[in-house]
């Protein structure tokens, strides 16, 4: 839309630039912490260490239509303002400042028709892996019809109508019954919705790198419950704080990041990718975190039961039951006694490393 109307949808090259002009009226600013730190002639704080970096408005900018893209070749003043086709009638234009507060104000309008339907949708994609609009980052022409609009339209509603309160999202979701199916397949229902659209069974899941890390630590007896902090390197043994405190670049991403599908900091990302790979695998075999957590299940699991039992095939039922929540199968415990009788020494923490690195841990079923 910066040169011409957008192709596909009713999109109009003057709302780009009333969107545009509301950020050309502001500017990145490094506020000083107090009144005593040394300033540049324009307020800048001269050590940004000891400021507040912020955005703040200058003088209010009208832009002009720049035709096809050439800022050489300029077109009618557009005036500050949110796009058209969003809220009905003539466009709403911005006087206020930058116009930014007018902006947010817009965005949240409750007749504003796409906000809430966006956020529902993002909110229920967590939990089920796809939204009810499955292009979740395009609700236009080109993007995918929801599988249930009625449903979309009545979370949208009903999100506004309680204040838009996540947690009364969360409660609808959580207490409906697509939510509370089992995983289980069913060939009849399968006949009707192959894929699943109408939510028949709950999906399988596999964990983000996030939610799998955080349970090997939980179970591994070692997850850090402190709340805020400087941010953590997630693949050190020694950091046991939630992987949401990872530290996120933007030149070079965590490698344990970087495997597991955590999305590129520098672009949009509509939905994680799910990819297997050898470097996955080398990673669950070799790493020094899973031999480290490992073997912290296998001490917490021994010290627990060993003055009641310290039988091997006990032990071995045990990491069943903390690692995968059930007790081995008759070959399952046979193949892990045979690898305990080879492997005396390190047997106990390479089957824990074994359960953690499988399928069954990854996916929620």
């Amino acid at each position: 839309a910066r040169c011409h109307d957008h192709k596909f949808d009713p999109i109009a090259t003057e709302d780009y630039y009333a969107l545009a002009g509301v950020f050309a009226g502001t500017e990145m600013f490094n506020r000083p912490m107090s009144d005593t730190d040394d300033k540049e002639k324009n307020g800048n704080a001269k050590n940004p260490d000891k400021s507040l970096h912020i955005i703040r408005d200058t003088k209010p900018k009208d832009l002009p239509v720049m035709i096809r893209g050439d800022v050489n070749n300029k077109g009618d003043v557009v005036p500050r303002g949110f796009i058209q086709v969003v809220l009905p009638g003539p466009r709403r234009a911005f006087e206020s400042g930058s116009g930014r507060a007018e902006l947010a104000d817009s965005i949240t309008d409750p007749s504003n028709p796409l906000t809430a339907r966006v956020f529902v949708n993002r909110v229920w994609q967590q939990y089920f892996g796809t939204g009810i609009v499955a292009t979740n980052s395009n609700f236009g022409t080109l993007g995918e019809r929801p599988s249930n609009q009625i449903l979309l339209d009545d979370l949208a509603v009903g999100f506004v109508n309680s204040g838009w309160s996540i947690k009364w999202l969360h409660r609808q979701i959580l207490l409906s019954k697509a939510y509370q199916r089992s995983s289980a397949h069913t060939p009849q229902a399968a006949a009707i919705d192959p894929v699943n659209a109408m939510l028949w069974r709950m999906p399988r899941r596999r964990l983000s790198v996030e939610g799998w890390r955080d349970a090997v630590l939980l179970i591994a007896g070692q997850l850090s419950d402190q709340i805020g902090g400087p941010s953590i390197k997630p693949d050190d043994p020694k950091q046991t704080r939630r992987t949401i405190y990872s530290e996120v670049s933007r030149f070079e991403l965590n490698p344990m990041l970087s495997l597991f599908d955590f999305p590129d900091p520098n672009t949009h990302s509509a939905r994680r990718q799910e990819t297997n790979t050898p470097l996955q695998k080398l990673f669950l075999m070799n790493s020094d975190f899973m031999v480290v957590q490992s073997q912290n299940i296998v001490d917490s699991t021994t010290s627990a039961g060993a003055s009641a039992s310290p039988d091997q095939a006990e032990q071995v039922q045990a990491l069943f039951r903390k690692i995968l929540l059930r007790s081995a199968e008759p070959q399952e415990a046979q193949a892990a006694d045979g690898f305990l009788m080879e492997h005396p020494q390190d047997g106990l923490q390479q089957l824990a490393q074994v359960l953690l690195s499988s399928n069954e841990f990854w996916f929620v079923d």
